[in-house]
């Protein structure tokens, strides 16, 4: 009896010691894996950081985001009348009040002057004749709007003091010459005190601003019922 307990005492300790050597084994190997991944990762996020640092000099790229994280800290949050979020590449704003319009933007790490800023996005849902697109600010009450239309129409319009002035362009028609396609490329060139409006490669706009002041900010808004993807944004330094 004796002889027999101590046989499967035995047994069962060289099956644990059997198993215990397999799952170490394993356990290196995971480990090992894992440590891998973290280094590849950290590299793989060294260099995603090193690509979005603002470098200023002659003609350079000042800012660049393809939104396949959010290590520029645009605003992201979930709430009743809307949310915004950085997904699958893009930056996603659904924005649900009638009337209004809802944005986000960053500031440049110094202001420029002479600039070209270009947005690459496409409306999703909602309402098809409401604008979205490009937001340039002095102040927060000062600042340029240059939207786009899912069906194609275009507007420039402005804030002053906090005071709405008259449109630079009023819903006008005739820059999405395939309605099928979803994206849109808006661009904004600025030289001092004047600008240039492109949207889908036509010119919309020449105009003279009132202010020679630089720009602070830069950023994208949605106007009225509608989701809108945001998937790249590039801002680049003009020297002639």
């Amino acid at each position: 009896m004796f002889t027999s307990l101590l046989g499967g005492i035995l047994f069962a300790f060289v099956a644990y010691l059997l198993f215990f050597r397999v799952w170490y084994q394993h356990y290196k190997e995971q480990n090992a894996l894992l440590e891998e991944m973290v280094a590849q990762y950290a590299d793989s996020l060294s260099n995603c950081v090193a690509s979005r640092q603002f470098t200023y000099g002659s003609g350079q790229l000042l800012f660049n985001d393809t939104f396949d994280d959010n290590l520029n800290k645009w605003d992201t949050r979930l709430q009743e009348n809307g949310m915004k979020i950085v997904y699958d590449g893009k930056y996603i704003i659904d924005y649900k009040e009638k009337g209004y319009f809802w944005w986000s933007w960053l500031s440049l790490k110094q202001e420029v002057a002479n600039f070209k800023i270009v947005l690459k996005t496409r409306h999703k849902l909602g309402s098809p004749d409401k604008p979205f697109g490009i937001i340039l600010s002095l102040d927060t009450a000062n600042y340029y709007r240059f939207g786009i239309t899912h069906n194609g129409y275009v507007s420039v319009n402005a804030k002053k003091n906090g005071n709405w002035q008259t449109n630079l362009v009023s819903h006008t028609g005739g820059f999405k010459t395939n309605l099928a396609d979803d994206w849109n490329l808006l661009e904004v060139v600025v030289r001092g005190i004047t600008l240039t409006y492109f949207a889908n490669g036509k010119k919309v706009k020449d105009a003279t601003l009132e202010t020679d002041k630089s720009w602070k900010r830069f950023g994208v808004y949605v106007e009225d019922r509608q989701t809108v993807e945001f998937d790249e944004i590039t801002i680049t330094e003009l020297t002639n």
